[in-house]
């Protein structure tokens, strides 16, 4: 962020069941944005875009999702329906006005996903990267996930480090320490949000949401396949491609982030990839 970006903030809202922790950019007044990150990391994958939304007009705040970051544990294991409570929870909390508008990322777009679906009349339009619309071998890894374990001479965490070394070589240095000590903070429960989502329905979800879904991908993504085969589920669903960019989209290719968001927020066209079949 150079000397001159908006400033991001950082706070609680109190929900029922504890704190969610925020990252704000913005003024106060500004079209609300909600962002949803992926597991395990948290709201800090956003952070070299928040400015930039800002920028367009945005307070853009990007949650921790209950059991991750600084947000509040949950005091048993939470089905997609319990995480997504609590994250609405937090926004209805933040008192940003009736409808507005979500970004979600791998399980933070399944988390956006059952909100749109379930409480309709909370969210205007959804623009999610990487849709868990997931085959069943997914669906069975991820709701089979183990938690971790971690051996006293640390060997798992460099194990992790490699890994994002070779995955990521597009992120920077303190991005991969962000994506560590997220997956960190959710201690022995870092496997409950991917649990939740390979549990839940989430081809009923889609049919369900009625509102407009900017579908976010590229060849590289994981689920860059699951996303394009969501599109036509949806009522009103149009896909965008970023080529070149992968799960750490924000940090790689923010600019085109923000601007493919921003034009459907804005309810501009936006030029629509051909989905491969």
């Amino acid at each position: 962020m150079s000397s001159g970006s908006p400033l991001i903030r950082k706070g609680y809202v109190d929900t029922a069941k504890g704190q969610v922790h925020y990252r704000r950019a913005g003024t106060d007044g500004a079209t609300p944005l909600i962002l949803l990150h992926q597991s395990p990391e948290s709201g800090a994958m956003f952070d070299a875009v928040l400015p930039g939304f800002a920028e367009k007009g945005y307070l853009a705040i990007a949650l921790d999702l209950p059991g991750h970051g600084l947000s509040y544990r949950p005091e048993e294991e939470p089905d997609l329906a319990a995480l997504s409570e609590g994250t609405l929870e937090a926004v209805k909390a933040l008192r940003l006005g009736e409808a507005v508008d979500y970004v979600g990322h791998h399980t933070g777009a399944g988390v956006a996903l059952w909100i749109a679906a379930t409480h309709p009349s909370s969210v205007r339009r959804l623009a999610l990267w990487g849709i868990p619309l997931l085959n069943e071998e997914w669906q069975k890894k991820l709701a089979d996930e183990a938690p971790p374990t971690y051996s006293d001479d640390g060997s798992e965490l460099a194990q992790q480090w490699t890994l994002l070394c070779e995955h990521y070589p597009g992120m920077n240095f303190g991005r991969k320490v962000d994506f560590l000590v997220g997956a960190l903070q959710t201690k022995e429960t870092k496997a409950w949000a991917h649990r939740a989502i390979g549990r839940a329905d989430v081809r009923s979800l889609i049919e369900q949401v009625k509102q407009p879904v900017l579908a976010i991908a590229s060849d590289k993504e994981i689920l860059g396949e699951a996303t394009r085969e969501s599109v036509p589920l949806f009522r009103d669903a149009v896909y965008h491609d970023i080529p070149g960019a992968d799960l750490d989209v924000a940090d790689t290719h923010g600019l085109e982030f923000i601007t493919a968001v921003h034009a459907f927020c804005q309810e501009v066209k936006i030029v629509q990839s051909v989905i491969r079949s």
